[in-house]
């Protein structure tokens, strides 16, 4: 629990984490593709495609969006035992 507080501690300071993840391009693209109609609503809704002119709450909700889908994909490999296919294209 300790490693959680001095995460939790490093957060409040404002300092970033630690860059440890691995991307998978082709969960990245999945949730590129299926987040595409979100990101047209919110265009129109907001009359511009430059997300810095939304508002926050409509950039939380695509990038929330983008997430949820790029770990649906991720966690369908997981349950079918395909993790190790998690390697960047260009590898």
């Amino acid at each position: 629990m300790e490693h959680l507080e001095e995460i939790k501690q490093r957060l409040e300071r404002g300092e970033s984490l630690p860059y440890v993840a691995m991307l998978n391009d082709k969960a990245v693209s999945y949730a590129v593709t299926k987040t595409k109609d979100k990101y047209l609503d919110i265009a129109k809704s907001e009359g511009s495609f430059v997300l810095h002119e939304w508002e926050r709450k409509h950039r939380l909700e695509l990038f929330g969006k983008v997430v949820a889908e790029y770990l649906n994909y991720c966690s369908e490999l997981a349950k079918n035992g395909l993790l190790d296919t998690i390697r960047r294209e260009d590898d």
